[in-house]
């Protein structure tokens, strides 16, 4: 499986997905014009990923802000991950850092960790 990334804009998050070692991030901001285009080929990798995953996937967010369509996005990679997990093939922790004073993000944050059950940890981009 190849690894998958691309560089940030001002409307669309820096993707780096590490296949073998399980490291996956997103920086920046989630606004693409196209949200379901932007994300097909995220969403592709991700599902194929999820067939042979490796013994640990670590999922670092360094988001600033993503839009609603966005979230729904994230939450789905969320749940993916967290059946893979349950079905014992990989341990998902998730790395989930935003601006000081972005209580938006935090809180998304802290939502996602509640609605998904997984290993979130909290800190500050700053």
């Amino acid at each position: 499986m190849s690894d998958f990334e691309l560089t940030s804009t001002s409307g669309s998050p820096g993707v780096h997905l590490i296949a073998k070692t399980g490291d996956c991030k997103f920086t920046g901001y989630s606004i693409p014009q196209k949200t379901n285009d932007f994300y097909a080929p995220i969403l592709s990798w991700f599902k194929e990923y999820a067939n042979n995953p490796a013994k640990e996937t670590r999922l670092t967010m360094c988001m600033e802000y993503m839009d609603n369509a966005s979230r729904k996005i994230f939450l789905g990679i969320l749940k993916l991950l967290k059946k893979v997990q349950d079905r014992g093939h990989t341990i998902v922790s998730v790395t989930w850092l935003s601006n000081m004073g972005n209580d938006d993000m935090l809180g998304l944050g802290e939502k996602f960790a509640e609605l998904v059950e997984l290993d979130f940890t909290f800190g500050n981009l700053d």
